[in-house]
């Protein structure tokens, strides 16, 4: 049973991030198409940028993941609100922070940042026990 819950924890990670990354590539290309020399779209690059990099964490398993899971949902929120104040909007960019919301919650609420700790704790035993094989 401790196989199969790894296992869905992985592919969760795995498939979580890679649509996470999916969409906000979407996101950045829609503002390299859309928002021409606008300082709007080129914070929204940044936001998106950073989002992709969380995701892309998510999706290698790193022990980093939930704080730049939560920095990258807390600046899409904030993005959002940008643009609602300076009245424009984004459809992908409203997906992106609900889907951020929803994975974040997941995240956190199912025990994955001690799942990524243990696995990250696993990985440097091995690697130190490898170590001191060759030497």
């Amino acid at each position: 049973m401790h196989n199969i819950e790894q296992e869905s924890k992985n592919s969760f990670c795995f498939y979580a991030g890679l649509f996470g990354v999916l969409m906000s590539a979407v996101s950045l290309f829609q503002m390299f198409a859309v928002g021409s020399e606008n300082w709007l779209a080129f914070a929204v690059m940044f936001v998106e940028l950073i989002s992709i990099t969380a995701f892309s964490f998510l999706m290698a398993k790193s022990r980093f993941t939930l704080p730049l899971l939560f920095s990258s949902t807390v600046l899409v929120l904030l993005m959002n609100i940008l643009f609602i104040l300076t009245l424009s909007f984004s459809l992908i960019i409203v997906f992106l922070l609900i889907y951020s919301i929803v994975i974040l919650s997941i995240f956190w609420a199912n025990g994955y940042t001690t799942y990524l700790k243990q696995r990250y704790a696993y990985k440097k035993k091995e690697e130190l026990e490898w170590q001191n094989k060759f030497s």
